[in-house]
């Protein structure tokens, strides 16, 4: 528990330990937790919920022949991934980092590590035990050549999960950054703001999945600010978010129409170069940036445009595939439901593009406000204009 190894209310030792999580998990033989547990007062030992076991009787040649088990499809994802501390943005990291886990729940305990999951109601391996493609834990050789997809992963998931200070978003998931940094074999300074260095312009493609049943538009920026706005850290609530990866392809293989000249980041704590930054802003090299405007239609226009919005971008020709659009924040563009927003479009990689709008902060900045996408088999673009010259999203 956070409240037995970190000083309550002490800023500086918040800090400098909320750093060292991969070092506290990471060897740590066994992790033991209390999975069904609201809060710290509730313990591992709860009164159990009814549960099942389903067992077949086999007859073959009117004899009984053996006695099967029949595990309940995706026992992990029902069972376990539904239990409170499921649901708490701080533990992802001590499942992932740890090498040994039994959690217990309130149905039965469970058994996590590189060479099984088990159950108490099916303690035998099968595939029925995987839940997803999750990486439970990142002990072992599991990156490699999946190492955009696994990262991509980990932050979908995690960013389902809940944090009760938004101000934490990048620092409780910093742990993981540090054990795939090493795993990865990446340089030192090759993390940026949740983000990879390597095959950095593919992953500014992120949008915001929200999920059914829960109103459009209920993300916000962050109030304080923790990251900029081309890092999905700088989004609070509204879903999950989906990183861009293309798994199929090397990556010099890949059509990217930007070159990022530099990186500028500057972090909160010198101790942690994981965590929440005080500025951070990209150097780009690009093609010159289309003007345009947005507005809300929530319908399919005879343009292509599909969903909640109406792109208009004079200079882009999509000549196969349509529009999908994402807005980061819609309240903060809109403010009446017949507004037209002007937008400035960067075609970033394949048919992917960031929406921007100028920072208002500094010459030739911009703020990222969206993403803009083509589903169909590799679109061709038609820029007005093959001028390239530098600008900081």
């Amino acid at each position: 528990m956070d409240s037995l190894c970190i000083i309550q209310d002490s800023e500086s030792d918040w800090l400098a330990e909320s750093a060292m999580m991969s070092d506290v998990y990471g060897p740590a033989e066994l992790t033991i937790t209390a999975s069904g547990a609201s809060d710290g007062s509730d313990g591992c030992f709860l009164n159990r919920e009814d549960t099942w076991k389903c067992e077949v009787s086999i007859h073959m040649d009117g004899k009984k022949h053996d006695i099967m088990i029949v595990p309940p499809s995706f026992v992990f994802s029902k069972r376990l991934d539904k239990m409170p501390l499921e649901s708490r943005g701080w533990t992802l990291q001590e499942s992932v980092l740890s090498h040994r886990i039994l959690n217990f729940t309130k149905t039965e305990v469970f058994w996590q590590c590189s060479a099984a999951m088990r159950c108490e109601t099916f303690p035998y391996p099968t595939s029925f035990m995987e839940p997803d493609n999750m990486p439970r834990h990142l002990q072992g050789n599991r990156l490699s050549s999946f190492f955009e997809a696994t990262w991509a992963t980990i932050i979908g998931r995690y960013t389902k999960r809940n944090l009760r200070n938004p101000r934490d978003k990048l620092v409780a998931i910093a742990g993981v950054a540090q054990m795939v940094q090493r795993k990865h074999q990446q340089e030192k300074n090759s993390y940026v703001v949740g983000l990879w260095r390597e095959s950095l312009e593919v992953q500014l493609l992120w949008h915001l999945e929200e999920p059914e049943g829960k109103p459009p538009g209920s993300s916000s920026r962050a109030s304080q600010y923790r990251a900029p706005t081309w890092s999905w850290a700088s989004i609070d609530g509204g879903g999950s978010i989906m990183l861009n990866t293309w798994p199929a392809q090397p990556a010099g293989k890949r059509q990217v129409f930007v070159k990022i000249l530099d990186v500028i980041s500057h972090p909160l704590a010198p101790c942690n170069q994981f965590g929440e930054v005080k500025y951070a802003a990209l150097e780009i090299l690009c093609t010159p940036l289309l003007v345009g405007t947005i507005q809300q239609a929530p319908l399919l226009s005879e343009q292509g445009n599909i969903g909640p919005y109406f792109l208009d971008l004079p200079g882009a020709e999509i000549k196969q595939g349509e529009w999908l659009l994402w807005i980061d924040v819609p309240n903060d563009m809109f403010s009446m439901p017949t507004e037209t927003v002007r937008v400035y479009g960067l075609h970033v990689a394949g048919g992917g593009a960031l929406l921007l709008q100028p920072s208002e902060i500094r010459k030739g900045e911009y703020r990222r406000i969206g993403m803009m996408s083509t589903f169909g088999n590799s679109p061709d673009w038609i820029f007005v204009a093959d001028e390239a010259y530098s600008r900081k999203p």
